[in-house]
């Protein structure tokens, strides 16, 4: 194992984030460990996004006035845009990537592990 797999007290990694914290920003093994704390630290992603948008939708849901065609509408033609943007979007990505390449305009994705300069262009 090179050095980058190793804490200060030398001894061998076994959590596959702070291996891969390592070897990303070369993160030290008990800055880790103080930084695991409890709740609400500890609450998945995927909970925070259900309650801030369960909460809402839950709401408009029982208060909703579903007599009101107006507002069926709205929220209609709202969720068609947004699909028809999100589709679109997808599209020109796939159609500028190749021309956006060859012409030197493109990223790095930096969040991935790594040396930069290593890294596949996106």
């Amino acid at each position: 194992m090179t050095d980058k797999t190793r804490s200060k007290s030398s001894s061998i990694v076994k959590d596959e984030t702070l291996k891969d914290l390592q070897e990303r920003y070369n993160m030290d093994a008990d800055v880790w460990a103080k930084s695991k704390r409890g709740f609400p630290f500890n609450v998945p992603l995927k909970v925070i996004v259900l309650i801030s948008l369960g909460i809402p939708i839950g709401m408009s849901a029982v208060y909703f006035d579903f007599s009101n065609t107006y507002l069926w509408k709205v929220y209609l033609f709202t969720l068609a845009i947004s699909v028809v943007a999100y589709f679109v979007t997808e599209k020109a990505i796939e159609q500028f990537k190749e021309s956006l390449e060859k012409n030197g305009l493109f990223g790095k994705d930096l969040n991935k592990a790594g040396e930069r300069d290593k890294k596949p262009p996106v």
